[in-house]
C-alpha cells in the first residue's frame, strides 16, 4: 500500500470514530425503566388477608412452574449440545433447518418444534 491509501484509510477511520462519538453525545442511551410488579403488589396495593393468601398461592405455583420450565430448558440445551457435538456441525439430530422436509429432523431434539414450524407456515 502506498502512503495515500494509508492516509485515506486513517482519515476514514477517524471520521467514523468521530461520528460515533457525536452520535453518543447527541443521542444518549435512555435509562431502562422497569416496574417491579412484586413490590407493587406487596407494598403499594392494600390487600386484605384473603387477597394476600391468594397471592401467595399464585406466587408459589409460579415458582414451581418456573423451576420446571428452567429444568426442561437446561435438559433440552444439553440434548442439543450433545447432538451438535456428536455430529461436529448442525446435522439432522440438531435440527438446524426449520424448512427441512418431514423426517429430516432428529426425533430426540425437535420433532415438536419442526411440527410447530410447519404448522405456522401452513404446511402439514
Amino acid at each position: 500500500m502506498n502512503r495515500r491509501n494509508i492516509l485515506v484509510a486513517l482519515i476514514a477511520f477517524l471520521a467514523a470514530l468521530a461520528g460515533v462519538l457525536v452520535g453518543r453525545v447527541a443521542f444518549p442511551a435512555q435509562a431502562e425503566t422497569r416496574v417491579d410488579l412484586h413490590a407493587l403488589l406487596h407494598e403499594d396495593l392494600r390487600l386484605d388477608a384473603d387477597q394476600e393468601r391468594q397471592l401467595a398461592i399464585i406466587e408459589d405455583r409460579f415458582v414451581l412452574r418456573r423451576r420446571q420450565l428452567e429444568a426442561q430448558l437446561r435438559a433440552d440445551n444439553r440434548r442439543l449440545a450433545a447432538a451438535m457435538q456428536a455430529e461436529h456441525r448442525d446435522g439432522p439430530e440438531a435440527c438446524h433447518d426449520g424448512t427441512a422436509a418431514e423426517g429430516n429432523c432428529g426425533p430426540r431434539i425437535c420433532n415438536e418444534g419442526a411440527a410447530a414450524r410447519r404448522s405456522s407456515a401452513g404446511l402439514r
